[in-house]
């Protein structure tokens, strides 16, 4: 069901683009009213939009009511742990790195989709303040935006 969803959404999302017009986002991924944390902060990301011709990687919770939590362009990323708020990290190499400094990424077997690639096993592994390590399974899509100018 999900995976359906998420085709639908980015096959969408990519005819819909035109040149004339500021790029939608990508994959619309947060109700207009997100849950907080206890702190009171958001504990979900907003809606990220990739440049024409930008790739991105954008995971989700493995589980019934799935939180968009993780987006990585080239050079950054965001973070949306359960506890606390979102969080900023740097690319510790070329995209699609998997090494985002306190937070790893581990993709797992891949799915080829029209407009990209879908990893439903893959992990995030935080190494949290207090030394434990936090290990989530996430379902990972990894697409780029058309460039300008290529219809859809």
């Amino acid at each position: 069901m999900r995976a359906s969803l998420l085709i639908s959404v980015i096959c969408l999302a990519g005819c819909a683009t035109t040149a004339s017009q500021d790029p939608e986002p990508l994959v619309e991924a947060i109700p207009p009213e997100a849950p907080t944390s206890a702190s009171g902060m958001s504990n979900r990301l907003s809606p990220q939009v990739l440049a024409p011709g930008e790739c991105g990687l954008f995971a989700w919770e493995n589980a019934a009511d799935p939180r968009f939590i993780f987006f990585a362009k080239p050079g950054s990323a965001l973070y949306a742990p359960r506890e606390g708020a979102v969080r900023q990290l740097s690319a510790k190499g070329d995209f699609p790195t998997m090494d985002y400094g306190p937070v790893q990424l581990t993709l797992g077997p891949s799915e080829a989709m029209i407009e990209g690639i879908r990893y439903p096993s893959a992990r995030l592994k935080e190494t949290l303040e207090d030394g434990f390590t936090r290990i989530q399974p996430v379902v990972v899509l990894q697409t780029c935006q058309r460039s300008e100018g290529r219809s859809g």
